[in-house]
């Protein structure tokens, strides 16, 4: 359980808490997203007899990234891998996404992602955005693409997430 008041926060893993500077947004919590999402669904839902939270807890497991190498977290076909495909299509289509990419960098610096990707700037995040998407993300929502391809909504989707893409290739 969260304390606010003392600035300490759940990981998720374990019982473990991390006290976040003061100053510090949520971003900081970014590395334990996953594992709080986990967690969340555990006290809520853990001994609910109608809701099965060890499937929701292995759909939200899915959405970590960077994906862990190991097999568990290559699935891409099934339903905690479509999970993780919507999560990031929904995410990287918003018409707004190239707008969002210098707060995106902020939260990164934040978090200490800029000095492990070696980003020195907004533009240079941005300017790594198609090598990003076409060698990191693309692998893992590919299979997802065709389901989006079955209605209209669907590919505009795609087309945002496209449009994104090329803009910046071709700047």
């Amino acid at each position: 359980q969260d304390r606010k008041a003392e600035r300490l926060y759940a990981t998720g893993i374990e019982n473990t808490m991390v006290s976040l500077p003061l100053g510090c947004t949520d971003a900081s919590l970014t590395p334990y997203h996953v594992d709080r999402g986990e967690l969340f669904i555990e006290e809520r839902f853990g001994s609910n007899k109608l809701i099965d939270a060890a499937t929701i807890k292995r759909n939200i497991e899915l959405t970590r990234f960077p994906v862990p190498a190991d097999e568990d977290h290559q699935d891409t076909v099934n339903y905690p891998g479509l999970v993780r495909a919507a999560d990031l299509i929904g995410q990287l289509s918003d018409p707004r996404y190239l707008q969002k990419i210098a707060a995106l960098f902020y939260e990164f610096e934040e978090t200490g992602v800029n000095k492990d990707l070696g980003y020195k700037n907004p533009g240079h995040l941005r300017q790594n955005y198609p090598n990003f998407y076409w060698n990191v993300v693309y692998p893992y929502i590919e299979p997802a693409l065709q389901y989006l391809d079955l209605t209209l909504e669907g590919r505009q989707i795609i087309a945002n997430l496209y449009a994104n893409v090329f803009r910046v290739e071709h700047e």
